[in-house]
């Protein structure tokens, strides 16, 4: 592995650790969820989950360890997954990209680009917000509409929107990341729509 592989993956960690401090801020139930040692306890779990491909459960389970006689099963998976509340990625990607300091820059700006996706989802009709039928004859499929903002220079994503298809809106979604991100630590910009 080579360097800089390594800095990024130390950041990581460290980021997974400060959560693993604070699991039960992002607990289904607190004080009860992540106290039991298990075959997946939170540090392997987040681990798990941001490695993950596009495999079957079973068959990413079995690569993440080894194909060990230990792996965990596909219903310890969604137990242990159960128990986590989706801030705990949140927190877990906010704390990585806060970590990381002397960003490169060009001529002293920071270069942000914004662009929205539409990604398919498991067909479901009854979901308003997500089916589009195409037309009458079609069984129709549901989307999301995901916006990101990532950083050119740095190569790094900064902030995501994830919005319902027929509630997407890309400006909105920009608005709303740059809100939520720090402005005051990383991009030190006045933007002139938030106002």
């Amino acid at each position: 592995m080579n360097y800089y592989a390594k800095f990024i993956k130390k950041k990581l960690d460290k980021s997974i650790d400060k959560l693993s401090k604070v699991i039960h801020l992002f607990s289904v139930r607190p004080g009860k969820d992540f106290t039991r040692n298990r075959e997946l306890p939170i540090k392997k779990l987040i681990e798990f989950l941001i490695s993950m491909g596009g495999n079957t459960q079973t068959k990413e389970l079995l690569e993440y360890f080894k194909f060990s006689t230990k792996t965990p099963t596909s219903s310890a998976l969604i137990q242990q997954r159960n128990k986590l509340k989706p801030e705990a990625l949140k927190f877990v990607f906010d704390e990585f990209i806060g970590s990381l300091n002397d960003l490169k820059t060009f001529n002293s700006y920071h270069l942000i680009a914004v662009d929205g996706s539409k990604v398919g989802i498991p067909l479901n009709p009854d979901d308003e917000e997500t089916y589009v039928l195409s037309n009458k004859n079609s069984k129709g499929y549901n989307l999301l509409h995901i916006n990101s903002l990532y950083d050119i220079c740095n190569k790094l994503y900064l902030d995501v929107s994830i919005q319902a298809y027929r509630k997407s809106n890309e400006y909105k979604a920009l608005v709303d990341m740059v809100r939520c991100w720090n402005v005051n630590t990383y991009l030190d910009l006045n933007f002139p729509i938030l106002k």
